[in-house]
């Protein structure tokens, strides 16, 4: 809840310009105005009020009754303003309009002495009255359709002004509840049903939480949190499976809660509560459960951060939660799981750098590093808030730290103008030690709804960092045994020589080229995308008609692309299609690359040659399996296997921002290196004699290589 204090005479409040029909329902009912406003905005109506009359003493008088330090009388006496008893009455008024045109009504008195100018009067009441109602507007947005209850954004934002109460000794309580089986109501008797139900809930609980002193929250999709000014946490809860079950016999509420003493953060209060809602609902239906020491261990909730009682925000919490699981969750190497785990922290977070921090001697390595959009940073000499991604590793719940007027976040953080930083540890059994830091700028960047949202995140994607830690280990395994037998085959029967020297349509019986056989055949029957490389001339190709020949897919298309040839107006194009009148000079439909290889492989060349626009539109096709042809308005679903080639290193292409680094771990699951011909010299022998068969077979003389020609070739580099 922001406070509004002022103790200069010219401070002016103005009411939002969209805020018309919600002031027309307060104008139909203006005692609510004062009913709920909460201490910390009465509070500062009244230093407003004093600052700008000058008056030692002011007082307010609303719906909830007296404020300030002088008594202020109600009815309002008759002839206001004006005088009465040695103070100042100022009447309150409500417009109908955010102008303040229109017609007004009294909802409230302002009481100043020693009696102020008149006009000094009337200024502070008009800036009293707008900074209530804009409150009051600014709550009845945070208000949930639903239930007619503030939103859980609402309740975090009270958090600060709870942890204030509980360091001060002030007695305080949180209970959390939830109906237990509503989607059954729902489903037995529709969705009206279940609204009624959480409305009648809701009533109840607004109810008894104000007799309490304290407020009600809607917390979750089915879940309410009451604040309460009192220790009375059981007996409410008591009136709430009564208010449940005078509509819905059959089902039961779930309640856990937790008192303050003793607690100077209100984040604490919260995770006791919601740990004593897990509780009570593993417990059985209609428990209730408060908080004890031998509920502390344990983790809260993992969908506690998803669900935040805002059903577009749950909505979309769920959506990105999903699509950031599937893109981790592919089989594959690790480091490309911890970046891609990188990325949806930035991305979802909207953090201006992110990176993935592992203990080493007293500090920490950089093992990722991100910036916004996805854009690869540089690991060496990067300067982060040391002390917090500490504090993270040690603690069991992610941390949330902003610079306030106390001070900094620490002395690298202030060097670098970080104003905001969240992390969270990552643990667990075959997982990387370490934390997931963001940063960002802006203060208010992160809120507890997104450290929360991170925290179940990160507590989700363990087992598919588990799983890509094991594939890396089968991955190093396989390296290391294929290695040993060929480094073992000269001590067998034959050699080398008794080594199939033939796959398909390469030909070695070098160490070089019989690894690269090994990598082929180790891909037999693998559906994921491949990336070959070498120097121009060493049969990419080739290979990639192997691993084609020898997949799944080999009775499917083959279908090549030289990402090199074609112009870069043409490149969409050729890649995705278009239709009649796309452009000038299309004058009928047209299938793109992708389409004609539906149901098999997609041959791209020159990989390294594609321009970065073209290299995000074909990202996009590759993570959603569909495309639109230019000119097109539907989209095609495709099938297709992507085997690229390249005779650049494109991981030095993704540190100079050349090739995106998201689509080179897509299209690199795998990746096969074929050697050049100056490595393996003991081929040419081999390769000659394969080349001077097909010129015999077409019927034309072809002569031997003699022994000082062979050496000839041997001693040649072989470039290009």
């Amino acid at each position: 809840m922001g406070v509004f204090k002022s103790t200069m005479s010219q401070a002016t409040y103005e009411l939002p310009a969209d805020s018309q029909s919600a002031l027309r329902e307060l104008f139909a009912d203006p005692a609510r105005l004062g009913a709920e406003a909460e201490a910390g905005v009465v509070e500062a109506a009244l230093d407003l009020a004093q600052g700008l009359t000058g008056c030692a003493q002011v007082g307010l008088r609303l719906a909830s009754g007296a404020h300030g330090a002088l008594e202020v009388p109600w009815p309002a006496p008759a002839g206001l303003p004006g005088e009465v008893g040695g103070a100042w009455l100022e009447p309150l008024a409500l417009p109908l309009l955010p102008s303040g045109e229109g017609p007004t009504r009294v909802y409230g008195l302002l009481a100043c002495a020693p009696a102020p100018d008149p006009e000094a009067a009337a200024r502070a009441a008009r800036h009293v009255s707008t900074l209530l109602v804009r409150d009051a507007l600014e709550r009845a947005r945070d208000r949930d359709p639903a239930t007619g209850l503030l939103s859980r954004p609402h309740f975090e934002r009270g958090l600060d002004a709870l942890s204030g109460a509980l360091a001060a000794g002030e007695p305080r309580a949180l209970l959390i509840c939830d109906v237990d089986g509503l989607w059954r109501l729902n489903a037995e008797r529709g969705f009206a049903a279940g609204d009624g139900l959480l409305r009648t809930l809701a009533a109840a609980a607004d109810a008894g939480a104000r007799a309490r002193g304290g407020r009600a929250y809607r917390y979750g999709s089915d879940e309410l949190a009451l604040v309460l000014a009192s220790d009375d946490a059981r007996g409410l809860a008591r009136e709430l499976q009564a208010a449940v079950a005078s509509v819905a016999p059959s089902l039961t509420l779930s309640q856990g809660f937790a008192l303050g003493a003793g607690l100077d953060d209100a984040r604490q209060l919260v995770r006791r509560a919601d740990r004593a809602l897990a509780a009570a609902k593993a417990e059985g239906r209609g428990r209730v459960v408060g908080w004890s020491e031998g509920l502390g261990q344990g983790a809260p909730p993992r969908l506690a951060g998803v669900l935040t009682g805002h059903a577009g925000r749950d909505l979309q919490n769920l959506e990105r939660l999903f699509e950031a699981l599937e893109s981790v969750s592919g089989l594959g190497p690790l480091e490309e799981t911890l970046a891609l785990l990188v990325d949806h922290c930035v991305e979802l977070t909207a953090a201006d750098r992110g990176f993935l921090l592992v203990p080493e001697g007293d500090g920490f390595a950089v093992r990722v590093a991100r910036g916004a959009d996805r854009a690869a940073l540089s690991t060496e000499g990067v300067a982060f808030a040391h002390s917090l991604a500490a504090a993270a590793l040690a603690a069991d719940e992610p941390l949330h730290a902003v610079v306030d007027e106390a001070g900094g976040l620490s002395p690298s953080a202030d060097v670098l103008g970080l104003r905001a930083v969240i992390c969270a540890r990552l643990t667990g059994t075959d997982v990387p030690r370490g934390v997931i830091y963001l940063d960002a700028r802006e203060a208010n960047t992160f809120d507890q709804a997104t450290l929360a949202f991170l925290g179940a995140l990160v507590s989700q994607v363990e087992t598919a960092l588990r799983n890509a830690t094991l594939y890396q280990r089968l991955l190093e395994d396989n390296s290391r045994l294929r290695t040993d037998a060929l480094a073992r085959a000269p001590e067998r029967e034959g050699g080398l020589a008794s080594l199939p020297w033939r796959y398909e349509g390469l030909i070695g019986r070098s160490p070089a080229m019989q690894a690269t056989f090994q990598s082929l055949r180790a891909l037999e029957g693998v559906a994921s995308s491949v990336v070959i490389e070498g120097e121009s001339g060493t049969g990419k190709e080739l290979a990639a008609r192997a691993l084609h020949a020898r997949s799944p897919r080999k009775d499917g298309p083959w279908v090549v692309l030289n990402c090199a040839a074609i112009p870069e107006n043409l490149l969409e194009s050729e890649l995705f299609g278009h239709t009649r009148g796309a452009f000038t000079g299309a004058h009928a439909d047209r299938e793109g690359a992708f389409e004609r290889a539906h149901g098999g492989t997609l041959f791209l060349d020159e990989l390294g040659e594609l321009p970065l626009e073209a290299q995000a539109k074909l990202l996009r096709v590759l993570q959603d399996g569909e495309l639109r042809r230019l000119g097109a308005t539907e989209s095609r679903q495709v099938d297709v296997r992507i085997v690229a080639a390249t005779n650049r290193d494109l991981r030095s292409m993704v540190a100079e921002k050349t090739f995106r680094e998201d689509l080179y771990f897509r299209l690199a699951v795998f990746r096969v290196e074929l050697p050049p011909l100056r490595e393996r010299a003991g081929d040419l022998p081999l390769l000659a004699e394969a080349i001077l068969s097909k010129v015999t077979a077409r019927g034309i003389p072809a002569a031997g290589l003699s022994v000082g020609a062979l050496a000839e070739l041997s001693r040649r580099q072989w470039r290009g």
